[in-house]
């Protein structure tokens, strides 16, 4: 695809220092361009698209990495809980995260066919 831009700075480079920066005034210092500019950006339905669609790579991106390690995450919660040696009140919490965690719903067991 081929970078699409508006005046004199091609919108990937925008997109980038958005998503590195908290703010648009923060982006628009990264890249040495008036905020007002970055907003006039933000505004062009194309570059909204893509923007959206960089937003969401990156939510992915990070939600894979989560996933990857949750095994681990969860052996050390566990190993906490069952750790005699850690605090009470760290245990219970431990405790009260994992019973956080359990599934909602009516497990497939109880479900009888025919009863849905």
């Amino acid at each position: 695809m081929a970078k699409r831009q508006y005046g004199n700075l091609d919108w990937d480079k925008v997109i980038v220092a958005l998503l590195k920066h908290k703010t648009r005034t923060a982006a628009a210092a990264a890249l040495g361009i008036n905020r007002a500019t970055v907003w006039r950006y933000t505004q062009t339905p194309e570059f909204h698209r893509r923007w959206l669609l960089a937003q969401a790579s990156v939510s992915s991106e990070a939600r894979a990495k989560l996933e990857a390690h949750a095994d681990q995450a969860a052996d050390v919660v566990i190993q906490i809980m069952n750790d005699p040696k850690v605090k009470p009140a760290d245990r219970l919490r431990a405790a009260g995260f994992i019973l956080g965690l359990r599934p909602t719903g009516v497990p497939l067991d109880d479900i009888e066919v025919g009863r849905l």
